[in-house]
């Protein structure tokens, strides 16, 4: 049956291929709770290969009958009914057929030769956005959207736990007609970013994801103060769209 299991594979490949450009990038929602924005994001693409998936394995299934009522051989016969209780199995579990790799036995590496190192992504710990904020300024309309041009905002994180973070901002400032830099204040610990010309966005679609630095809690803490601000000469000063302020661990720097 591994001729059958390619054929439908081919398929699946062949529709993936051929989804529009639109289907394949969704365009970002607004999450809200409890719901974060890449659970959204992975229920709509579940949703797009389904629609993909289950007309082919609908293809496939009737394709595998046919083969079964035309067999001469007990054996293939067992071996088609097989595929097709796979098959059904997949169309009950929600239609999206696994593409990955099954597991193999592979022979034991060469202890000569080290496996290059990869550079682990940060976990994402902390996630904060304006409608949670204290205090913005200026002030936003109520109900606050999910993005608001700022001056100022202030947040109190609750609890964080002791370690390096490596704080990121998902924004953008609005014009650099002078120095700007994006200063955040968590606690006593100052991270302070000049903004540059990559950092300029006119709409919201063009938001960045900013690396602002790194700060480092020797303990535990709770109701910690954060502040947000822009630092500048400009008159009169420019805005910074922000959508969320991120927190994420962050590795030691290897000596």
């Amino acid at each position: 049956m591994m001729t059958a299991r390619s054929y439908l594979f081919g398929l699946v490949s062949l529709g993936l291929w051929a989804l529009p450009l639109h289907a394949q990038t969704p365009s970002p929602a607004i999450p809200s709770a409890p719901t974060t924005g890449w659970q959204q994001l992975e229920s709509t693409y579940q949703n797009e290969l389904k629609k993909i998936h289950l007309p082919l394995l609908s293809s496939y299934i009737n394709e595998l009958t046919r083969l079964a009522a035309a067999s001469r051989s007990a054996e293939t016969t067992v071996a088609i009914n097989r595929e097709l209780q796979e098959m059904q199995k997949v169309i009950a579990s929600g239609g999206v057929v696994d593409l990955s790799p099954p597991n193999t036995k592979e022979a034991p590496p060469d202890p000569a030769l080290k496996p290059a190192l990869t550079k682990a992504k940060p976990e994402r710990l902390l996630e904060l956005r304006p409608a949670s904020a204290q205090e913005i300024s200026p002030s936003p309309p109520n109900p606050i959207p999910s993005i608001v041009p700022i001056q100022k905002i202030t947040w109190t994180i609750d609890a964080l736990p002791k370690g390096r973070f490596e704080v990121i901002c998902q924004g953008a400032i609005s014009s650099l007609d002078a120095p700007v830099s994006l200063v955040i204040q968590v606690g006593d610990q100052l991270l302070k970013l000049p903004l540059e010309k990559r950092h300029i966005a006119t709409d919201p679609e063009s938001l960045r994801l900013i690396q602002v630095g790194v700060f480092q809690l020797e303990n535990d803490v709770t109701r910690l103060p954060l502040l947000v601000s822009l630092e500048t000469t400009a008159s009169p000063p420019p805005s910074f769209l922000l959508r969320q302020i991120l927190f994420a661990r962050s590795k030691p720097t290897p000596p």
